[in-house]
């Protein structure tokens, strides 16, 4: 599973499109944009399916300034174990 934002820096409050593909995955699994609270909470701030082109696009909004991590993780689904993307970051200005 690959994610990579449109932009590695944006205003606070504005929208950031996540794009990403996963290999193999059945088109209507969900994929969940996850951003890292303190040292080690991952909590999700948003949701999408994958498309029958086996890609997603989800919305990242930075918080504040300063640099926030995310990843993308794709849950169970069917016959797929959970799987995460690599962390990325988008820095707030």
């Amino acid at each position: 599973m690959s994610a990579t934002p449109a932009k590695t820096s944006a205003q606070v409050g504005t929208n950031v499109a996540v794009n990403g593909s996963v290999t193999g995955a059945p088109a209507r699994c969900a994929t969940h944009l996850q951003r890292l609270y303190g040292a080690t909470q991952w909590r999700t701030v948003n949701s999408a399916k994958v498309r029958e082109s086996v890609r997603f696009t989800l919305t990242a909004t930075p918080s504040y300034k300063g640099r926030i991590p995310y990843r993308v993780q794709l849950p169970n689904c069917y016959r797929f174990v959970t799987a995460y993307s690599e962390n990325f970051s988008i820095t707030g200005l």
